[in-house]
């Protein structure tokens, strides 16, 4: 008796193997790695958002390239991670310091250009990155760089546009898109924006245009000036975190994934996320040890500081 029933469920369950280990060699294939952005241009490493920074990453072979980009008052998108010349990164060609917010939405590209050079001081908070002073870049000189260049990545564009300090977000949709897909570089790329207005702009755009224009929903939205948060933020931020949810904002703005402050966001909301079918980014992860912790949770993308840094 032992031996009939056990060779019966050696016969079922043989047969119950042989149909659910295809599936499961699908479902339970282990997902692809994260790519690795390189923060604006790896700014551990080179001076942010500068012509130095852009072509050096691209040399570097990173998998992903991480971009700021502002409009300037005759409409061209350069880099900038704040919509005014950064006084604390950037200094007057005669070498003398910039007193007070200088705004780019007041300047045209040539007088930003022949005013400003920026990336070279020390930048506080990264004192050993390289030191190089240049003048602004713009997002034309990057596509054509990418445009010759053999750099297999993945380009994350953020749009600094903020209300009351930029010109409109279909403005900016436009200004960034039309100049892309003209181009058409071969490098795949994305838009990030930290406001519903400026998503839904992108998307606009490239439905009134036909082309797919991949976007995510920057979290939580902060001030101008502020690269992350301080203290004061923080404990203001997770007293909010109740009231509003990341993934309900995407769905409200149309985006297809979320670009979430890895300090405010758990596993649970990466796996939801994931889940609806959005694709996830963790910024900006400086660290090793927090680069290794959360490139094994389902995200599609990590914003590094020190992109090489991952063991």
């Amino acid at each position: 008796m032992h031996s009939r029933y056990s060779g019966l469920w050696r016969d079922t369950t043989g047969s119950m193997l042989r149909s659910i280990l295809p599936l499961c060699l699908f479902a339970c294939a282990p997902s692809p790695p994260p790519v690795i952005e390189a923060h604006r241009g790896a700014d551990g490493y080179y001076p942010q958002n500068s012509r130095t920074a852009m072509l050096a990453s691209m040399d570097d072979g990173y998998a992903g390239l991480h971009l700021d980009v502002a409009l300037t008052a005759d409409g061209v998108p350069v880099l900038a991670a704040d919509p005014w010349v950064q006084p604390t990164l950037c200094e007057r060609v005669d070498g003398e310091p910039i007193a007070e917010r200088v705004r780019i939405d007041g300047l045209s590209l040539e007088q930003l250009q022949q005013s400003f050079l920026c990336g070279g001081l020390p930048n506080p908070a990264f004192p050993n990155a390289a030191v190089h002073a240049d003048t602004v870049m713009t997002l034309d000189e990057v596509i054509e760089a990418l445009r010759f260049s053999e750099a297999s990545m993945e380009i994350h564009i953020e749009a600094q546009f903020e209300p009351g300090w930029t010109a409109s977000a279909d403005a900016f949709a436009d200004a960034v898109l039309s100049r892309w897909f003209a181009a058409d570089p071969p490098q795949r790329f994305y838009i990030g924006a930290n406001t519903a207005e400026a998503v839904g702009a992108f998307e606009g755009w490239g439905d009134a245009n036909a082309k797919d224009v991949p976007t995510r929903l920057t979290w939580p939205r902060t001030e101008p000036g502020i690269d992350r948060p301080d203290e004061e933020s923080l404990r203001d931020l997770r007293a909010s975190l109740g009231l509003e949810s990341p993934l309900r904002l995407a769905e409200e703005a149309g985006a297809d994934g979320l670009n979430l402050y890895w300090e405010f966001t758990e596993r649970s909301t990466v796996q939801a996320a994931a889940d609806q079918g959005l694709r996830v980014g963790l910024w900006t992860l400086d660290r090793p040890v927090e680069l290794s912790v959360h490139a094994r949770w389902p995200v599609h993308t990590l914003v590094a500081s020190y992109p090489g840094d991952l063991p």
